[in-house]
C-alpha cells in the first residue's frame, strides 16, 4: 500500500500501523474466513499454498476512532495453514515495519516481504507458483492495480483465486470527471485500471454510478475472458457513509464460490447476513 502521512499512525508496539475506519472489520472478517476455509479444506488436494498480499502495508491497523489495533491482511493470513506467504509493499518503511512483525510470528519462515511495486515484481515471475495460490489485491486507488499487471498475475498462476476490493466509489464514481473531460491522449487512471480506451466511446448514460456500473461490468467480463467467474460482491464502507467500495471474489473454479457462498451468510457482527 503505498504511503500516505494521514493514514499512517504508531502503534502500541513503536511500529507504523496503517490508519482506518471500523470498517475494515467487515473486510477482514471475510479475508480472514476465506482463507480459513480454503487454506483447510485444500490442504489434502494441493501440498503448495501459497497467500500473496501484493499492496501488504505494516500488518497492523489501528481504528482512527477508538486507537484499538486489528490485524492487517498479513498477520490475518498467518493465522491459516498455508505453506508459504508472501507479502509486497511498496513504501520502504511500511514494509520494514511489516518484516519486523512478520519475524515475530512462529511462521516467521514461511514468510516473505519485498519491498518493491508489485506491478513490477509480477513482471518478474517471483509470484508464479505452482499449486494453489490466494492473491489478495487491496488498493486504495483504481492505478494502484492496473490491468496489466493483474491478468500477469493471473496468467501466472492455473490455480489461483483472487480477492480483491472494486474502489467503485472513491475511486471511479466520485472522479468520473476528471476521467471524460481529460485530453484524448492523456492516459487516466480509468484507462490504466482497465486496461484499454474504448470507454471513452461509451455513452456517458444517465447517472455517474450508472457509467460505473458500466465500467465494473466492462472489468468483470475482462476476468471472463481469462476463465474467472465472479461471485457475490461484498459491499464495504462505512455504515452512514456513501462512500463504499466492494470486495470480491474470483476464481476459475466452482469449489471457490462454494467456499465463499458458505461463508458470507455470516457478516463481521455474527449475524446471519440476507442472501
Amino acid at each position: 500500500m503505498h504511503s500516505n502521512e494521514k493514514l499512517n499512525t504508531t502503534a502500541a508496539d513503536g511500529l507504523p500501523a496503517r490508519c482506518s475506519g471500523d470498517w475494515i472489520r467487515r473486510k477482514h472478517h471475510y479475508l480472514d474466513h476465506y482463507c480459513g476455509i480454503t487454506a483447510m479444506a485444500m490442504k489434502n488436494r494441493f501440498k503448495s499454498r501459497v497467500f500473496v498480499d501484493v499492496m501488504a502495508g505494516p500488518g497492523l491497523c489501528k481504528l482512527k476512532d477508538t486507537g484499538e489495533e486489528l490485524f492487517g491482511s498479513p498477520l490475518t493470513a498467518m493465522k491459516h495453514p498455508f505453506t508459504k506467504f508472501v507479502f509486497i509493499e511498496s513504501d520502504p518503511i511500511m514494509a520494514a515495519a511489516l518484516e519486523k512483525r512478520v519475524q515475530a510470528h512462529p511462521k516467521a519462515e514461511l514468510a516473505t516481504v519485498i519491498s518493491e511495486d508489485w506491478t513490477k515484481v509480477v513482471t518478474t515471475g517471483q509470484l508464479d507458483f505452482e499449486g494453489l495460490v490466494v492473491a489478495f489485491v487491496d488498493p486504495t486507488g483504481i492505478a494502484q492495480a492496473p490491468w496489466t499487471a493483474v491478468e500477469r498475475l493471473l496468467r501466472g498462476n492455473r490455480s489461483i483465486d483472487l480477492l480483491t476490493t472494486l474502489q467503485y466509489s472513491m475511486g471511479i464514481t466520485l472522479n468520473l470527471y476528471q476521467y471524460v473531460d481529460a485530453e484524448p491522449e492523456k492516459t487516466t487512471a480509468l484507462d490504466v485500471f482497465l486496461g484499454e480506451r474504448d470507454w471513452r466511446n461509451w455513452q456517458r448514460g444517465r447517472s455517474d454510478s450508472e457509467f460505473t456500473g458500466h465500467v465494473l461490468n466492462r472489468y468483470l467480463e475482462k476476468f471472463g475472458d481469462l476463465g474467472f467467474q465472479s461471485s457475490r460482491q461484498i459491499t464495504v464502507g462505512a455504515r452512514d457513509s456513501a462512500f463504499r467500495y466492494r470486495l470480491a471474489l474470483l476464481s476459475r473454479h466452482p469449489k471457490a464460490d462454494e467456499f465463499w457462498q458458505k461463508i458470507i451468510t455470516v457478516d463481521e457482527s455474527g449475524q446471519r447476513e440476507l442472501l
